[in-house]
Parts: structure tokens; C-alpha cells; sequence
């Protein structure tokens, strides 16, 4: 069979997607453009609708901070939004006035390194405990 018609033939197959799609999306910035945008319309969300939605529900969140969403699709191309909890590390690198982990975690033992984590002190710990246990109660609310 020749590479065209081998090609003709598998242009007819149809792509199934699963039904739930992980993703960080940033509090208060959804916008239907890429990445979010393409991979809720090959799955017929009205994107719009979703970027509005995501946006009221994280309205009470300081704006750009990472959110681990789930989004579970019905058959019925309906959705359910589980918005999680940042990750510590996000508030780990903000409090050490990172923007980046390392490149290669463990290799590279710099003065710069010992700064950071010297910066990174009990009182920073603390304040960082303190912001989850509230944001623990917040989260539980947007379930």
C-alpha cells in the first residue's frame, strides 16, 4: 500500500479522548486561547463559558497563582471543576524570590543556592503553614 493511501485510510479514524483533564491553570487568568482553549474545544466545552466559570470560582484568589484544576466532562459535553490547593513549591520560590527550581537539582552547589535556602528561614515556614491552613478552608468552600 502506498504511503498516500495508507494516509487516506487513517484520516477516517476518529481521536477519543478520556474524560477528565488535569491541567494548572493560573487563578483569574483562563483565557480561551492556547493551551486551555484547543484542548476544551476538541472536546466540545463551550470555552468561553468554561474561562468565565473558572475565573468567578477563583475571583477570591490572589491573581496568577497556579491551580491544580480537574475537569470532569460529562457526556452530555457539561463539566465539573475540582479546584485544588497551589503547590508548596510555588510558595516555596515566591519566599525565596525565585522565579525557577534548578536546572539540575543536586549538580549544581553554588554560593547562590546557599543564599536561597538561607533565606528560606522558620519564620517563612511559618508564614507558609499559616497562608495553607487558611487556603485549605477557602478551597474546601469552592468544592
Amino acid at each position: 500500500m502506498s504511503r498516500v493511501a495508507r494516509t487516506a485510510k487513517d484520516t477516517g479514524k476518529k481521536v477519543v479522548h478520556s474524560n477528565v483533564i488535569k491541567t494548572y491553570i493560573k487563578a483569574g487568568r483562563a483565557a480561551p486561547g492556547p493551551p486551555l482553549g484547543p484542548v476544551l474545544g476538541q472536546r466540545g466545552i463551550p470555552i468561553g463559558q468554561f474561562c468565565k466559570d473558572f475565573n468567578e470560582k477563583t475571583s477570591g484568589i490572589r491573581d496568577g497563582i497556579p491551580l491544580p484544576t480537574v475537569i470532569r466532562i460529562n457526556s452530555d459535553r457539561s463539566y465539573t471543576l475540582e479546584i485544588n490547593k497551589p503547590p508548596v513549591s510555588y510558595f516555596i520560590k515566591s519566599a525565596a524570590g525565585v522565579l525557577k527550581g534548578a536546572h539540575k537539582p543536586g549538580e549544581t552547589k553554588t554560593h547562590l543556592n546557599l543564599f536561597i535556602l538561607n533565606k528560606v528561614l522558620v519564620k517563612i515556614w511559618y508564614n507558609l503553614f499559616k497562608i495553607l491552613t487558611h487556603l485549605d478552608n477557602r478551597y474546601r468552600s469552592l468544592q
